[in-house]
């Protein structure tokens, strides 16, 4: 996470296990490749950081219930 502005921050995500970093900042409007991605999102970083963990919460329960 980097906080580029008032209400802009900037995420890069890796991926090592079977979550798709690309898929995962799509979310967000960003991309990338399976295993690296990025997004830029609009909102302060304190908000960011919370909308990015339930996502990534979110597709780890998925994963986990098989797809």
């Amino acid at each position: 996470f980097k906080e580029v502005g008032e209400r802009m921050t900037k995420i890069s995500v890796r991926s090592r296990g079977a979550i798709d970093a690309a898929a995962l900042t799509a979310e967000f409007g960003g991309g990338g490749h399976l295993r690296a991605a990025g997004a830029e999102i609009s909102e302060p970083m304190e908000e960011a950081i919370r909308l990015v963990i339930a996502a990534a919460h979110n597709a780890l329960r998925i994963e986990s219930r098989g797809g």
